[in-house]
């Protein structure tokens, strides 16, 4: 009970800088590129006075139309390997303890989901053992 209780301290103490930290790169004609990291979804005005205003988590900032040659975004974010419940960076025998304390707790966390049926059950204990034993 303490293991799964931490367990879901660090994933929620880490969850926005650690699993959704992107940058909206605004790129101007002149070739400068202006970086701007978030954590929620930022909002894009497009307003008849030929400007664009950008807002992400209350920071604001406006850019003429005309400067603006592209806008993009960067996932900055590693991509787990499927399987890696611990975010430790390997698919191991520790991970799956995590998934057989999962199923035994009913918890239908996606992350849980290794075959991709939608639920988190004992099929997907077997799947990441395959996992575990190919590697």
């Amino acid at each position: 009970m303490v293991r799964k209780f931490l367990f879901f301290m660090l994933m929620f103490m880490c969850s926005w800088e650690t699993y959704a930290q992107e940058t909206l790169n605004i790129h101007t004609k002149g070739g400068i590129t202006k970086s701007i990291p978030f954590s929620k979804k930022p909002e894009l005005y497009f307003d008849k006075t030929n400007t664009i205003k950008v807002v992400v988590a209350g920071y604001s900032e406006e850019y003429p139309y005309k400067d603006i040659k592209q806008i993009t975004f960067e996932n900055n974010v590693p991509v787990a390997p499927r399987g890696d419940l611990n975010a430790d960076g390997e698919v191991d025998v520790t991970d799956v303890v995590e998934l057989i304390d999962m199923v035994l707790a009913g918890i239908n966390d996606p992350s849980g989901d290794i075959n991709g049926d939608g639920e988190v059950d004992v099929t997907d204990v077997v799947e990441l053992i395959d996992i575990v034993l190919a590697n």
